[in-house]
């Protein structure tokens, strides 16, 4: 039985204890985040903020992040993005591209931010691809980098069909 997370998430009236639901969860679910220290700071169907505080896990040898880590933090709140606005239960989220343009290195605490675009459709019937954009910034507001990503969402009833 496939279970939507945010779907319950959702339901907690605390807006703190949801991010915080949301942290911890996605450490299980992604083990590739773990020891990140990712922070959901906005959750919402149009919006979501993910800050990153400067840990040494996350630095190249200049002691700024690397590159790697700014691609995961540029790619995971699209993809929270998505599971905001469609079923886990009903869609498997695939990440097929992944473009990252640096501007500078990411120093100090980085926020990640990733916004719904007028491309979402209402009703998705088999599969749908999605481009989306998260803006990284570091604690002046400067641009560190900019993550496009491209993204599949495929119906499980497919993925059934196919096995059957």
């Amino acid at each position: 039985m496939k279970i939507d997370i945010f779907a319950q998430i959702n339901k907690v009236p605390n807006q703190l204890a949801r991010h915080l639901m949301v942290d911890k969860i996605m450490e299980r679910v992604v083990p590739f985040n773990r020891g990140m220290g990712f922070k959901v700071k906005e959750l919402s169907q149009d919006l979501v903020k993910v800050v990153s505080p400067n840990k040494k896990r996350r630095q190249n040898h200049l002691g700024g992040a690397h590159a790697c880590a700014l691609a995961l933090l540029g790619e995971y709140p699209a993809g929270l993005l998505l599971g905001q606005n469609y079923s886990l239960q009903s869609y498997r989220l695939i990440l097929s591209e992944l473009h990252m343009d640096y501007k500078k290195q990411g120093r100090g605490e980085l926020t990640a931010v990733a916004e719904k675009n007028e491309d979402f459709p209402k009703v998705i019937k088999d599969e749908a691809w999605f481009d989306m954009t998260t803006n990284i910034s570091n604690s002046k507001g400067e641009t560190v980098a900019i993550c496009t990503t491209k993204w599949q969402l495929k119906s499980w009833d497919l993925t059934s069909q196919i096995k059957s």
